[in-house]
């Protein structure tokens, strides 16, 4: 910008330096939000410098589309390794490298564009990247400040827009009536707009407070009849043949987190296990994201039960990607409001969702199984006074006396515990368990059954370990006052050594090579969905931008417009024309139809043939030669006149 002032072919003249200013509003209320939402100052400056140094040359380079797509990718590239650089890792950055990045980017395209002197799209496609920023920004939570970016910035660009149409009316001279309802047209719209949304606040905390919906409807499906709130004896035969693939489980560590709880049974009779625990709200401490340091362990759902989160009994530390669970009393861990397939996991001392201490259910005992299960766990349990000393023993007689088999017919006479105890002497896991959990009650000691699955097998090839159907497993969780890490629940698994659930084991070369890249395909699906609305909408918005780019760029027109390829360029005698209006001061804008341009020239004739012109270009209408001929005419007239 030179001289003092700048002109348009309509309108007042105003000072050089208003226009410009005007354009880099919008972008500066964008470096300001990114300032506040990573609270990093440095960035803050970096955007602020950018979009400064963009205001002060605006309009400065003639560059091709070529050169424009170069400048895009250097302010991307530099983008990249300035969040790196200056985002904390892990919980420490308040906004993560990713959406800074996006944020940054965006802002540095949009300050660069200010640089060209027609940057494809004009203003408007310059003030869509500026969204990028905001809408990347909305990953923190800063609660009003963040609307009043919003609104401060779509404000700011429509007057920045508006200062920049030349044919715009003055606001002075607008009637009064129309310049009232443009000032109450914003505030209806906040009006209207908080009318319908806060109601939604309370409607969805009450929601959460009296309706716990991850229990709501029965078993819908073999996936999810596996781990109910009932189980009864040998319903886990038809799945311990099967290869599905429930979960994967990315555990870093020489001895992977194992024993992973998705149901407890507090309740027996008749061969069923009832879980009679009450509804809690609220786990406890859970983050959001990958846990920090090198022992968490990342748990994705393949198939298999949508809302449980199958998890250890020494839970130190959960976060999921913001789904909000509930808890039971026994600590199993749920999503209420749709499935969880992504989560994160450290095994230690029991901080999240503690269970509960043991109650008369866990003592409980059939009437008519108390007499004969208490006089085999007296013989069993002989000579110890401790319940971790019963516990052993109990343990040693069903591994040491009884065998692991999936081919057994019970007669159904009796109770199906009673009948594996003196009869069959022979089952799978649930009845090993049932035997523990019941024999323990008898002497004394509180215990439940727990149902979820083993972890054993691992890809090498893809570094992480696969659980299938086949791996489904019940154990027993006894209350030993002074041990576990669960308040004094600890594991106990009778199920004697060796048998398949516990055996570990490699996928072979060809089954692990197609899950891994079943695996990649399926991170790269979860990653999208687990996006909130504000990422998918950046990232609906940044491909809509780079559409809108390339489609500029490339200079192809939309469907219906029939342009012969040689009017792909300007009449050399409508470029001398524009020339001559230039001198006289009138400029068109690059991105104003000729109609509109042909509207504000003052003479007559330059309008009619712009006029004439724009039929010839688009419509294919006229006499070329006659046309180009009389531009050129035209023009000299101008510059005769003018000079």
């Amino acid at each position: 910008m030179t001289g003092a002032v700048a002109t348009t072919g309509a309108g007042p003249r105003v000072p050089a330096w208003l226009p410009a200013a005007l354009w880099g509003l919008p972008l500066w209320i964008a470096a300001a939000l990114i300032g506040v939402v990573t609270g990093s100052a440095v960035l803050f400056v970096a955007s602020a410098a950018a979009v400064l140094l963009g205001v002060a040359l605006s309009r400065r380079l003639s560059t091709g589309s070529f050169g424009e797509v170069l400048m895009c990718l250097a302010a991307v590239g530099l983008s990249i390794p300035l969040a790196s650089a200056l985002v904390p890792p892990g919980d420490d950055a308040r906004l993560p490298v990713f959406w800074t990045g996006l944020a940054l980017s965006g802002l540095l395209c949009a300050a660069a564009r200010l640089l060209l002197a027609a940057p494809a799209g004009g203003p408007r496609f310059t003030y869509v990247l500026g969204l990028c920023p905001l809408a990347a920004c909305g990953q923190v939570r800063i609660g009003p400040v963040y609307l009043l970016a919003i609104g401060s910035y779509l404000l700011a660009a429509l007057v920045a827009l508006r200062a920049e149409d030349p044919t715009r009316t003055p606001w002075a001279a607008l009637p009064r009536r129309e310049r009232f309802l443009a000032l109450l047209l914003p505030i209806f719209s906040l009006l209207l707009w908080g009318a319908v949304t806060a109601p939604l606040v309370p409607l969805h905390g009450f929601v959460i407070q009296h309706f716990d919906l991850s229990y709501l409807g029965g078993v819908s499906g073999r996936a999810r009849g596996r781990f109910t709130d009932r189980m009864r004896l040998g319903s886990l035969r038809e799945v311990l043949d099967s290869d599905q693939i429930v979960l994967r489980v990315y555990d870093p560590s020489q001895l992977p987190v194992d024993y992973l709880r998705g149901a407890v049974y507090d309740h027996y009779e008749n061969g069923r296990w009832q879980s009679r625990r009450q509804r809690r709200l609220g786990p406890g401490p859970v983050g959001r994201g990958p846990l920090p340091g090198a022992n968490g362990v990342e748990v994705r759902r393949v198939s298999g039960d949508p809302e449980r989160l199958f998890s250890p009994l020494a839970l130190a530390a959960l976060s999921t990607n913001g789904e909000i669970l509930t808890a039971d009393d026994f600590g199993i861990l749920r999503g209420v409001e749709g499935q969880v397939r992504r989560y994160w996991l450290r095994e230690g001392p029991r901080q999240v969702a503690l269970p509960m201490p043991p109650g008369p259910d866990d003592l409980q005992l059939p009437p008519a199984l108390k007499a004969p299960l208490s006089t085999l766990a007296a013989e069993w349990t002989a000579g110890q006074t401790t319940s971790a000393g019963k516990l052993a023993a109990i343990g040693r007689r069903l591994t040491g006396g009884y065998a692991y088999s999936l081919s057994f017919q019970l007669s159904g006479k009796g109770d199906p515990v009673l009948e594996f105890l003196h009869i069959q002497k022979q089952g799978h896991c649930e009845y090993f368990a049932a035997s523990m959990a019941l024999l323990a009650r008898a002497a004394g000691v509180p215990a439940r059954v727990v149902g979820g699955y083993r972890v054993t097998e691992h890809n090498p090839l893809g570094g992480y370990h696969l659980v299938r159907e086949r791996n489904a497993h019940t154990w027993v969780e006894a209350h030993v006052p002074g041990t576990g890490d669960a308040a004094g629940w600890a594991t106990y698994d009778p199920t004697p050594a060796g048998s398949p659930p516990e055996l570990r084991t490699d996928t072979p070369g060809w089954a692990a090579l197609r899950d891994l890249l079943n695996a990649r395909l399926a991170g790269a699906w979860a990653w999208l969905l687990g996006r909130s609305r504000t990422e998918l909408s950046a990232v609906l918005l940044a491909v809509l931008a780079i559409f809108l780019a390339i489609r500029r760029l490339s200079g192809r027109r939309v469907a219906g417009e029939k342009t012969e390829d040689r009017f792909d360029r300007p009449l050399a005698g409508y470029q001398d024309l524009e020339r001559a209006l230039l001198v006289e001061g009138t400029r068109r804008l690059p991105w104003e139809p000729l109609e509109d341009f042909a509207r504000r020239v003052k003479d007559a004739e330059a309008a009619a043939l712009i006029t004439r012109y724009a039929a010839l270009r688009y419509g294919g209408l006229g006499d070329e030669i006659q046309i180009e001929a009389e531009l050129r005419r035209c023009a000299g007239r101008l510059l005769v006149v003018t000079g």
